[in-house]
C-alpha cells in the first residue's frame, strides 16, 4: 500500500513536505517475516553504478530499509507502472520522505471487529 500523506500540517500534495507512505499489514497472529534480498540499483539501466541497496544475497526482514530496497528491486524488475512507482518510492526513501507503517489487526472477541494497531517503523 502506498499513498501520499502530509507532513507537519502541509496543505497539499504539491508541497515539498508531503511524504510517501508504505504499509505492511498483518493478521492478529502475524509477525514480520524474512525473505531473500535482491539488489535494487538506483539506475536499472546502469546497475553497477551508485547504490544497489546492499541486500543482494542476504536475508532481509520486513520493516527494514534492506527489505524496502528488495521490494523496490522486485518492482523495478517487473517494469511498467511497478517500475515507475518503485522509482518514486526510491526517491522518497533517499530524501527521507518515506514513512513505513505496520498495521496489525487486533484479535477479535467473537466475530466482532477489534480494530488494528498502527506502528511507525524506523527506516
Amino acid at each position: 500500500m502506498t499513498v501520499a500523506v502530509p507532513r507537519h500540517g502541509e496543505a497539499g500534495p504539491n508541497s515539498a513536505q508531503w511524504a510517501e507512505l508504505l504499509g505492511e499489514d498483518l493478521a492478529p497472529s502475524g509477525d514480520l517475516d524474512w525473505r531473500h534480498g535482491r539488489a535494487d540499483p538506483e539506475n536499472p539501466a546502469n546497475p553497477n553504478l551508485a547504490d544497489d541497496g546492499r541486500a543482494q544475497g542476504m536475508r532481509v526482514k520486513q520493516g527494514t530499509r534492506l527489505y524496502i530496497r528488495t521490494i523496490l528491486g522486485e518492482m523495478a524488475k517487473r517494469g511498467g507502472r511497478d517500475a515507475e512507482i518503485a522509482a518514486e518510492l526510491r526517491t522518497a526513501l533517499k530524501e527521507g520522505k518515506l514513512q513505513y507503517v505496520l498495521v496489525k489487526a487486533e484479535d477479535p472477541v467473537g466475530s466482532s471487529y477489534a480494530g488494528a494497531m498502527l506502528e511507525h517503523l524506523k527506516i
